[in-house]
């Protein structure tokens, strides 16, 4: 069971966290906050955009995005 029901949010938003994710610029908890904001928006592009953490140096990020990825339960 996903830890929040999934919320439907316009494509704009999901670039826009994706885009932060993926800037090296962005400090490790701001990375976690838009983490857990994806883990909670439905649809296939948040789902891709949490992929994007699985590339992160940190090992301890890289295992929270596994985990966030499980806990959607998304085929």
């Amino acid at each position: 069971m996903s830890p929040a029901p999934l919320v439907h949010v316009d494509h704009a938003k999901v670039e826009k966290l994706e885009e932060k994710l993926a800037a090296s610029s962005t400090g490790l908890s701001e990375k976690y906050r838009i983490l857990f904001t994806l883990r909670n928006i439905a649809g296939h592009r948040a789902h891709s955009a949490m992929l994007l953490g699985l590339r992160d140096s940190s090992a301890l990020y890289r295992h929270e995005v596994a985990y966030c990825l499980g806990q959607r339960q998304d085929p």
